[in-house]
C-alpha cells in the first residue's frame, strides 16, 4: 500500500542527499535506485534458499580503488589509462552488453571486439584494457566480491522469468527516463517486470476475453523517454535497440 519510486542513482542523490541510505522517503514517496532494489532482492532469495552469500559486494568507488590497484603495477597503465574510465568501458560494455541476439554476455577477445564493433569504435589499446580487465576479475574472484555490474547482471538472472509487478486491478506504468544513459543490461532488467506481466496478461486475457465496449484495467505500460543527441554513457546506447525490444514483446 505504499508509492514506490525506484530511480537512477544520481536522482535519488538529489531527492535524499545521500546515496548510501536504502528505502528512505521523500515527500509520502519511498525511494531507492535501481541498485538497491537488486541487493534486497538477492539478500532475500539467498535468505529463502537458506544459503550464505559467499561474496561481498562493493560499490563503484571500490571498484575504482581497485582498478588503480591493478594499473600501478604497470608504469605504462598508469601513464595511459584512468581507472574511473577503464570501470565506465567495465560497467557499460565489458560486463553490461549482451551479444547481439542473444541473452549472454561476452567472455573472449572476439565476442568483445564484436560487441566493441557492433556498438562504436574498437579502441586500440583493446588487448591491454581486457589485460587491466581481467586482472581486476581476477582480484574480485580471489577476495570473494562481486561488483555493481554483478549485481545487476546477477538479479537479471534471477528474475528473468518470474519479474512480476502485482496482479491488482488498475493501470501500472514503468517509467525510464534518460534512457540513453542506461547499460543494455540495466534497461532490460527493469523492463522484466513490463515482459512478464504482459505475457501474464496476455495468458489472462485469452482465458477470459474482455467483452466489447470494455477494457483491461490491469495493463502495465512502459514508457521510455531520453534525449536523442545526448549519450554520456559508454554503452553504446541506440533508439532501435529498446524500440526492438519493445516491438517484439
Amino acid at each position: 500500500n505504499e508509492d514506490l519510486a525506484c530511480v537512477c542513482r544520481a536522482y535519488k542523490v538529489n531527492l535524499l542527499g545521500d546515496d548510501d541510505k536504502e528505502n528512505e522517503s521523500t515527500a509520502g514517496i519511498k525511494v531507492f535506485s535501481y541498485i538497491d532494489f537488486c541487493k534486497r532482492h538477492l539478500r532475500n532469495q539467498i535468505r529463502k534458499e537458506h544459503k550464505d552469500f559467499g561474496f561481498r559486494w562493493i560499490n563503484k568507488e571500490q571498484s575504482i580503488e581497485l582498478l588503480k590497484q591493478v594499473l600501478r603495477q604497470k608504469s605504462r597503465w598508469e601513464r595511459s589509462f584512468k581507472a574511473e574510465d577503464i570501470y565506465g568501458l567495465i560497467y557499460s560494455i565489458l560486463k553490461g552488453r549482451f551479444m547481439i541476439g542473444t541473452e549472454s554476455l561476452p567472455s573472449t577477445r572476439e565476442d568483445y571486439e564484436r560487441v566493441f564493433r557492433d556498438y562504436g569504435r574498437t579502441p586500440g589499446d583493446l588487448d591491454q584494457i581486457l589485460e587491466i580487465f581481467s586482472q581486476y576479475q581476477g582480484r574480485l574472484e580471489r577476495n570473494k566480491m562481486r561488483d555493481e555490474a554483478d549485481i545487476i547482471r546477477l538479479s537479471y538472472e534471477s528474475l528473468k522469468n518470474k519479474a512480476r509487478l502485482n496482479d491488482l486491478d488498475q493501470r501500472l506504468w514503468i517509467v525510464i527516463d534518460e534512457i540513453q544513459d542506461f547499460t543494455e543490461l540495466e534497461w532490460k532488467s527493469i523492463l522484466l517486470f513490463w515482459e512478464n506481466q504482459a505475457g501474464a496478461e496476455s495468458a489472462r486475457s485469452a482465458q477470459a476475453p474482455v467483452s466489447s465496449g470494455s477494457f483491461a484495467t490491469n495493463l502495465t505500460y512502459p514508457f521510455l523517454s531520453g534525449d536523442v543527441n545526448q549519450n554520456i554513457s559508454r554503452s553504446g546506447f541506440r533508439w532501435q535497440e529498446p524500440e526492438g525490444y519493445l516491438q517484439s514483446i
